[in-house]
């Protein structure tokens, strides 16, 4: 009966990896939410052109598009 439970497994440097992805997933995942929330503020300003979302948009990412304008 003991033989059909699972047991985690016992090697730390195993556990230790499965951490490290669920977290770099948890946090990816979190990155792009974040980022796609921002954008959709950006957008639900109504700004008219793509000049002036990039303006706003540089307030989160100064680098964005530095050569453009």
């Amino acid at each position: 009966m003991a033989n059909s439970i699972q047991s985690p497994s016992t090697n730390p440097d195993e556990r230790m990896r499965q951490a490290v992805q669920r977290f770099s997933t948890t946090m990816e995942s979190s990155d792009r939410q974040l980022l796609q929330d921002r954008i959709n503020k950006i957008q639900a300003m109504s700004l008219s052109t793509k000049e002036e979302k990039i303006r706003k948009m540089r307030s989160y990412w100064p680098d964005l598009c530095a050569d453009a304008f």
